[in-house]
């Protein structure tokens, strides 16, 4: 048995194998060959095979001092990534102290908006949430495809991304 992408753990030459696969949104195909059958008979067969895990979503970077403009290493990083996944979202979470104003929550949304579709980041795929808590910056998540939807739950250690999945028949499939 040889694997593309994955190599065979345990099981070389009996009737079930354990593969490695090196990278779990890549695809390993793997390919059987039977020795000793008759000339001209079919002796090889190839399947995929692609193991999905709900990776959960990743934070990206943050922003403390929400005057000043995003960090170029962080912008890089988003764009990169947003690249790389092409059917990730970007999840971008305001944090504001209680008693701050709706205009001024507003107008940073709008100036990050304005930043990241700047750099050709498409607008669909940024989701702004607002948390009002007595924490005041910007986080930046990535939610790959399957990972759910997020929501966000305050801890000892402060936001807190936290996954749910709603039943299947309202559930947002993606294509």
């Amino acid at each position: 048995m040889v694997g593309r992408r994955g190599h065979v753990v345990k099981g070389q030459g009996t009737p079930t194998v354990e593969v490695a696969q090196p990278n779990f949104h890549e695809k390993v195909v793997a390919t059987v060959t039977i020795k000793g059958l008759l000339v001209g008979c079919p002796n090889s067969a190839s399947a995929e095979y692609q193991l999905i895990i709900d990776p959960g979503p990743i934070k990206l970077g943050e922003m403390s001092d929400t005057t000043n403009d995003i960090d170029k290493e962080l912008l890089a990083k988003i764009k990169k990534v947003l690249r790389e996944q092409p059917y990730a979202q970007l999840y971008v979470v305001l944090q504001f102290k209680r008693n701050t104003s709706q205009n001024t929550k507003r107008l940073l949304k709008k100036r990050l908006a304005a930043r990241l579709t700047k750099i050709k980041i498409d607008a669909t795929r940024i989701t702004f949430e607002l948390a009002d808590n007595d924490n005041r910056g910007v986080l930046f998540w990535l939610v790959p495809p399957g990972a759910g939807y997020l929501t966000w739950t305050n801890s000892l250690f402060g936001l807190r991304p936290k996954l749910s999945f709603p039943s299947p028949s309202r559930r947002e499939i993606r294509q």
